[in-house]
């Protein structure tokens, strides 16, 4: 095993790292929640049996909120299974715009806590590449994490894939291109080992406001035998 691919395994944990803690953390808001709505059917439950007539809109309701929760809670462990199981394999085809609006979702809270709205690709586009899936989500995960602690308010960041010649490209549309080669520059220093080994490479237009992940679309024999390895 080489240095960077330690260093860049290493990367790799620290990610799981923090989205095992932060969907870990949704479930148990999730949890909270019905358990505050079972504690109120208990004390409904209660004064029904001391003769209190009980409104059944109210039952309704919080029968409504709880079946609510459960379905948030089982699309967050979908979500944590599918996160878990992107690194059985070393190297895959994958869908881009499905990767991307994928590591967006498992981003939300954080985009949320630092008033951003995530726009992800509607999914129209179908940009097949060879890659390395866990750690292509490490990478975006990164680029969005740059963007996020770079901006002061709230607003949008839009996402998009776009289909070149030899390369897919994931753009993030900032709102201030002020800040865009210092933004590059904090990805860079996080994700260097990264971007070698998925043979990626970030480009900046700071006159459209916009960073471009490169990605070639078929990983080069070198990148393989460093999978391989």
């Amino acid at each position: 095993m080489t240095q960077n691919q330690l260093t860049a395994g290493q990367c790799g944990l620290s990610f799981f790292g923090c989205m095992s803690a932060s969907i870990s953390h949704e479930i148990k808001n999730s949890l909270a929640i019905i358990n505050e709505h079972a504690g109120l059917l208990e004390d409904l439950a209660l004064l029904s049996e001391k003769g209190v007539p009980i409104n059944p809109d109210r039952l309704k309701t919080l029968s409504g909120s709880i079946l609510r929760q459960v379905k948030r809670a089982d699309a967050i462990i979908k979500n944590m299974n599918r996160f878990a199981h992107s690194i059985d394999e070393p190297i895959k085809s994958i869908n881009l715009s499905d990767m991307l609006c994928f590591t967006a979702m498992l981003s939300t809270r954080l985009a949320s806590m630092k008033g951003v709205t995530l726009k992800p690709p509607s999914g129209e586009i179908a940009i097949e590449i060879q890659t390395r899936p866990f750690f292509l989500e490490n990478l975006i995960w990164i680029c969005l994490k740059a963007i996020f602690n770079a901006q002061e308010k709230a607003w949008n960041l839009n996402l998009t894939v776009e289909n070149r010649e030899s390369h897919a490209a994931i753009c993030f549309q900032l709102e201030d291109g002020s800040k865009t080669s210092a933004i590059c520059r904090d990805i860079l220093e996080e994700s260097r080992p990264i971007l070698d080994l998925l043979q990626a490479e970030l480009q900046e237009n700071t006159e459209n406001h916009r960073i471009y992940l490169m990605l070639p679309k078929k990983m080069d024999a070198v990148g393989l035998c460093e999978l391989i390895d």
